[in-house]
């Protein structure tokens, strides 16, 4: 009898040896589900820090130098994801969170996001966005939740990317790329990570 087993028999316990299994302690879902749980660009989140938006998940530990606001290193696994989250009302505007951290949202606005980005409004938004100033429609501004978790809707809407801005504002506004950068500009509050070589889309 190995000696390991005597004080559990002893105890009147049976020794019995941990089942592999790749469930994490955290949530005890796998490494996949937790790295899939929430889709970029589509689900809108509710975190510590309010109502969000997931952009990224990193599955590996990154070291970044984006500015003082953004962490230096950002520790993830396949294991144990971390999710970028823009939030809607937080300075700054970018969240990292664990999946126990998070919970599905959505947001009941009494305006149509997209709806409301066509037509005159959106031209006029478009010429403030060539100026590099971008700015919600009024009818944002004027419904019953904060302007820029109805941003948020519209982004996720559209497919939480540029590509996807572009697409959706094509036929709607004279120059939809200049208005897709200005208002990604705006929906992660003027840090344009998205632009060029980072952990956000568009990288």
């Amino acid at each position: 009898m190995p000696d390991k087993d005597i004080p559990n028999i002893l105890l009147g316990y049976d020794f019995e040896p941990p089942v592999a299994s790749d469930a994490t302690e955290e949530t005890g879902e796998t490494s996949a589900q937790l790295a899939t749980r929430y889709e970029p660009g589509e689900d809108l989140v509710q975190t510590p820090d309010g109502l969000g938006l997931v952009v990224e998940t990193i599955t590996e530990t990154r070291e970044i130098d984006e500015g003082e606001d953004i962490p230096d290193r950002v520790e993830a696994s396949s294991e144990s994801p971390t999710y970028v989250v823009t939030l809607a009302d937080a300075d700054p505007p970018l969240g990292f969170y664990k999946a126990s951290d998070l919970s599905a949202a959505d947001v009941d606005a009494d305006v149509n996001p997209l709806d409301e980005l066509g037509g005159e409004e959106a031209e006029m938004a478009c010429a403030e966005a060539e100026l590099g100033d971008w700015s919600p429609p009024e009818s944002w501004e004027e419904a019953d939740l904060p302007a820029r978790a109805i941003g948020l809707k519209a982004f996720a809407s559209m497919g939480g990317d540029f590509e996807g801005c572009e697409s959706e504002m094509d036929g709607n506004v004279a120059t939809p790329d200049q208005f897709c950068g200005a208002f990604l500009d705006w929906i992660f509050s003027g840090y344009d990570f998205w632009r060029g070589d980072s952990f956000l889309p568009g990288d």
